[in-house]
């Protein structure tokens, strides 16, 4: 039997609270990580001559270490007076499967 299922089965879930509240706030770091490549990818495809914004300090501090993440605000352009990012919708299957 796991920790959580034990918890809840004498009743005890304020237990469980602080665990809770750690998943949620790394989540939440997560989640302003992926705005804040999507905000970048934005800057860059407005200024395509500047470098991109380096997020690698946020990326390692919730632990992300994929590479076609940290490059993503870099392959970001305008077309059509549209925001084109490549591997959109990979940045959407990893924001949801982090849910």
């Amino acid at each position: 039997m796991q920790k959580i299922e034990a918890v809840a089965s004498i009743g005890k879930y304020s237990l469980l609270l602080p665990a809770r509240i750690k998943a949620a706030l790394s989540a939440n770091d997560r989640v302003k990580l992926y705005l804040s490549v999507l905000q970048a990818a934005a800057a860059h495809a407005d200024h395509a001559d500047v470098e991109p914004l380096d997020l690698s300090h946020e990326m390692a501090v919730v632990g992300e270490r994929s590479a076609w993440l940290r490059g993503l605000a870099a392959t970001a352009s305008h077309v059509d007076g549209a925001l084109q990012v490549p591997n959109l919708q990979q940045l959407v299957n990893l924001t949801v499967s982090q849910i």
